[in-house]
């Protein structure tokens, strides 16, 4: 943050729009009489209560609303840049009305959009920055305009809500870095960041990361405040006053400083090197101890028995051994305890179909599908969804896609893959990406295709690194390319990903032009604006969805012809209708017409019951004894609540489920509390 942008927060402070709370916390709407009225509402109308803000829900009445909203705009732009963490505390009346959340930030001419679970009653949505999506163009996080708050449809039932409150948060740990004369923050500080902070969360903390302008003065080291620890995540460019100035600082505010000079991929930094550092904080001592203990008396969102006395028992190893001693004991307890809840699902009947997508195409062990194959065997797992194709390469011999250069040193990955898997009783399912031109291809080919006019058009008229799904030629390579796979080798079956649009405004190439007006029997006046914003708009997502639902169709149609036993599914959006006008995905007509033998709604959530709302709210669009195996985003989860999420499918009576993704570190976090 520029010292110009740091004044400019102070005076949003001054404004009222971000009051500072204390320890750390940053409000910005506490909902009380004065502020409620600056909320517009959609479907339903905010009233302000002693508590908070409080409104009803009505999805009995309004069956077309997908969600309630509230917008509020700001007189001055806010700057959030420098916070990783936003909450809004809730409390809802009945959580089966919902499905998740959606926390925006308005600026500029596009928005920021996160996520999170709705609690059960009363409760926090939390949303970090590192998630944050975008939507449109927004102009950055330090120019924040306006909010939205919304609250999507779950089942066709009204809830009373109340919103308490509305807050930034400080981590407890600062990750700062130095960038050069230009204003660019070298890489290697950024990296050493991320390797850091998976262990910070091991312990139940976590970092902000800002940068540290070179004049900067003492008013700017207030961000020093509340917190534990301040990690100089590279001393590149780092000039000796200013480091001077820096160790003065953290003196001054008490707080515990670390200066990194190592590339930590080089010289990695230890789990016990960065404990001894934060355990100099008391403040990070105190909050480390509040989470081991959690971990050591809970599991799967549930107390464990005699919780007192394992409190008791850790506590003595901590004043008789050590607090490293500590943490290693309360990490022990909660594996000891994780394992024994998941005994149901050591249940062969449990779960009958279980899946795991696998995005290298590699398997857990590159090089060692034999070795994949049979922890996954011996862990009751029953599928693989290899990633083997995308539309510019292919770990296996193909007539249609070109060749990845890892066939020279690992050999033909997918008949690797199937022999393995086969010999152990795992179902091959190839997964490919479809039309995605942004990664696993050569700039070669990519311009090949990009010459033949078979990208994508956005809607200023750029190239858009995606195939264009109405084009002849690119419907036939997605279509033959899943084919050939089960026509070369006995898959278990294919498996569609990014079968969609990437936008509610692609694609709009002259080809789409000329097949879209041959579509309604007319010419567009005004193209692309009549279809993306005036009134051929409904006509034209339509037709999106109906190319996309095509390309299905005729898969299911030539794959059935050549190995009827091959299945064909999809990996999904949650978001079912909305997908269809938003990414041209109906794929509740493709489970209804028949097209697909299964789908895999992607319901990567933090919580398990906000995973099962998404189910129960997925299976009102398909028939009753349609498969749907609900995906598990493992990769931002603990093993605990990965555990959770699975014994929630399982009471849910889930036919199956996925997981993303199959990597030697999920393997090993999960495998071992399944195998029987």
């Amino acid at each position: 943050m520029t010292y110009r942008s740091f004044i400019a927060v102070l005076f949003a402070l001054a404004l009222g729009c971000i009051a500072n709370a204390g320890d750390g916390v940053y409000s910005i709407d506490n909902f009380t009489a004065e502020t409620v009225p600056l909320w517009r509402s959609h479907y339903s109308k905010m009233t302000a209560k002693p508590e908070g803000a409080e409104f009803t829900a009505d999805f009995q009445s309004n069956l077309d609303a997908d969600r309630t909203s509230f917008d509020r705009d700001f007189d001055t732009p806010i700057d959030i840049s420098e916070f990783s963490r936003f909450e809004i505390e809730i409390e809802v009346e009945n959580p089966e009305a919902f499905s998740y959340s959606s926390l925006y930030f308005r600026s500029g001419d596009g928005w920021y959009r996160g996520t999170s679970a709705i609690p059960t009653r009363r409760g926090v949505m939390t949303y970090r920055r590192s998630e944050l999506e975008t939507e449109g163009s927004p102009a950055g996080l330090n120019k924040i305009e306006g909010v939205r708050l919304s609250l999507w449809r779950g089942q066709s039932v009204n809830s009373r809500v109340t919103y308490f409150s509305f807050r930034c948060i400080e981590e407890p740990v600062l990750f700062i870095s130095v960038p050069n004369s230009e204003g660019v923050v070298p890489w290697v500080g950024t990296n050493n960041g991320r390797l850091i902070q998976p262990m910070l969360k091991e312990l139940g903390l976590a970092a902000d990361t800002i940068a540290l302008p070179v004049n900067a003065d003492e008013s700017w080291f207030k961000r020093f405040d509340n917190r534990g620890a301040v990690v100089l995540v590279s001393d590149r460019h780092l000039s000796k006053e200013l480091k001077t100035l820096i160790e003065a600082q953290a003196k001054k505010r008490g707080v515990s400083l670390m200066i990194l000079s190592d590339d930590l991929r080089e010289k990695p930094l230890g789990k016990p090197d960065l404990l001894a550092f934060l355990m100099q904080s008391d403040k990070l001592k105190t909050t480390i101890r509040q989470y081991m203990l959690k971990l050591a008396t809970s599991v799967a969102g549930k107390p464990v028995p005699n919780a007192e006395k394992t409190v008791a028992e850790m506590s003595r190893v901590e004043r008789e051994q050590g607090f490293p001693e500590f943490i290693e004991a309360c990490l022990g307890r909660h594996d000891e305890e994780l394992y024994k809840a998941a005994a149901p699902l050591r249940d062969s009947k449990a779960l009958p179909f279980r899946g795991w997508w696998n995005h290298s195409g590699f398997g857990a062990y590159k090089g060692d599908w034999e070795r994949t194959a049979a922890e996954l065997e011996q862990a009751g797992f029953t599928a693989v969804f290899p990633n083997m194709v995308w539309s510019g390469e292919a770990l296996y011999p193909s007539d249609l896609i070109p060749p990845s250069k890892e066939l020279e040193t690992y050999g033909d990955q997918l008949d690797a893959c199937v022999k393995a898997c086969h010999k152990h009783g795992i179902q091959v399912h190839v997964w490919k990406v479809n039309f995605n031109l942004q990664h696993r291809i050569s700039k070669e080919y990519r311009e090949k295709l990009r010459q033949e006019g078979r990208l994508q058009k956005d809607s200023d008229g750029e190239d858009y690194p995606w195939l264009c799904p109405s084009n002849p030629k690119n419907i036939d390579l997605e279509v033959n390319s899943m084919v050939e796979i089960a026509t070369k080798y006995p898959v278990d079956g294919v498996h569609f990903d990014y079968i969609r649009y990437d936008g509610r405004d692609l694609c709009v190439c002259d080809g789409c032009r000329a097949r879209f007006e041959e579509y309604i029997g007319k010419k567009v006046e005004n193209w692309p604006r009549d279809c993306v914003k005036g009134e051929l708009k409904a006509q034209w997502l339509r037709w999106r969805a109906d190319l996309i639902t095509n390309i299905v169709r005729k898969t299911h149609e030539k794959v059935k012809a050549v190995r009827p036993d091959c299945k064909i599914s999809a990996a999904v959006f949650i978001q079912y209708p909305n997908t269809i006008e938003n990414i041209g995905q109906d794929w509740g007509a493709w489970a209804n017409e028949g097209i697909v033998d299964f789908l895999c709604p992607m319901n990567y959530t933090l919580d398990a019951q906000s995973y099962g709302r998404f189910y129960v709210r997925q299976k009102q669009f398909v028939k009753p004894d349609f498969p749907l195996y609900p995906g598990i985003g493992e990769w931002k989860l603990s093993p605990d609540e990965t555990i959770s999420q699975m014994l929630k499918a399982n009471e849910l009576g889930c036919p199956g489920l996925m997981i993303f993704d199959l990597t030697e570190g999920s393997a090993g976090r999960i495998l071992p509390l399944l195998k029987k």
